[in-house]
């Protein structure tokens, strides 16, 4: 399941991974190797898993949404 974390302007979601870790993405990108290493070989639009995950939980209703301050949003970009 995904977070999605919001202010009224930004939106991140915060994605676990397979080893007890969690990556948070923005609309159409995420901190994960595999999503650098796909961005930096193609001209076009990259997904990778976590970024998948979003696009089903989202369309499927199953993401938990948390409105934040401007000021935890920051924390929660940069605790990355």
């Amino acid at each position: 399941m995904s977070f999605q974390t919001y202010n009224g302007k930004r939106i991140c979601w915060q994605v676990p991974s397979s080893q007890d870790h969690k990556y948070t993405c923005l609309r159409e990108t995420c901190p994960c190797r595999s999503f650098f290493e796909l961005a930096k070989n193609c001209r076009g639009r990259v997904m990778c898993k976590h970024l998948l995950a979003i696009a089903l939980a989202t369309t499927f209703g199953m993401t938990r949404k948390q409105v934040v301050s401007d000021e935890q949003f920051v924390h929660i970009l940069c605790s990355e």
